[in-house]
């Protein structure tokens, strides 16, 4: 006889920034984003600004897409929606002076036909 196991875990919720006392919405798609600008930026600094590869090393490689979706799915948000907020996300940065993300890894596009490719 085999038990199930259930994981549960939870997502962060950026409540300190939201409208008044800052830029985020209450909108878990809006949270989501945020959540995807830190992680994103955070390996765009480490891995591409500013890379440490040893001789004999593999370049790393980053997929800032799949990591996109891949918040969506565990927030359980569309990606479609989170892209709406990325005018809050880049408002947010300017209020706490933080570098926003470059243009190509925003994901601005419609991110469902992507997907599906």
């Amino acid at each position: 006889m085999t038990e199930e196991a259930t994981i549960k875990f939870t997502m962060p919720v950026f409540n300190g920034y939201l409208v008044p006392d800052g830029f985020l919405m209450n909108d878990l798609a809006c949270h989501a984003l945020w959540y995807y600008y830190l992680i994103a930026r955070g390996t765009y600094e480490t891995h591409i600004l500013d890379p440490i590869v040893y001789e004999g090393d593999k370049d790393p490689e980053f997929n800032f897409r799949q990591m996109f979706t891949s918040v969506a799915t565990s927030y359980g948000v569309q990606p479609e929606v989170m892209i709406k907020f990325w005018n809050n996300i880049d408002l947010q940065c300017w209020a706490l002076q933080l570098p926003t993300l470059p243009d190509e890894d925003k994901y601005r596009f419609n991110v469902t036909a992507e997907i599906k490719t």
